[in-house]
């Protein structure tokens, strides 16, 4: 069996008080329900600068809250718009030669 560092890279999400009404979502655990469904849109956003543009999550990261009693696993898609995980999760960026993001969901959410 591998360590989870073994196949991916992880990283805390991003922590920044000062949000605005419109720009990258920021994405938040309350935004979800209790198995890891987005079940509202963003709420919180942050303005588009330097700082917050090298916090976007990339297409197939994983984010995996960590906070709470309820925890589960989110594959993001590019779709989705530009986003930044706050620091309620993990951000694991899988390596897709080892191991399929939407697979690593599965087995965190089991």
């Amino acid at each position: 069996m591998k360590l989870l560092k073994e196949i991916s890279t992880v990283k805390l999400g991003f922590y920044n008080p000062d949000t605005t009404d419109n720009g990258i979502a920021y994405l938040q655990a309350r935004q979800f329900d209790a198995v890891g469904n987005l079940i509202t849109p963003p709420d919180t956003y942050l303005a588009e600068d330097s700082k917050n543009l090298a916090q976007l999550l990339r297409h197939d990261d994983v984010i995996l809250a960590s906070k709470g009693s309820n925890n589960f696993a989110w594959c993001y898609k590019s779709h989705f718009g530009h986003a930044v995980a706050s620091t309620t999760f993990i951000v694991i960026t899988p390596d897709q030669n080892q191991i399929l993001p939407e697979y690593l969901v599965a087995i965190l959410n089991h």
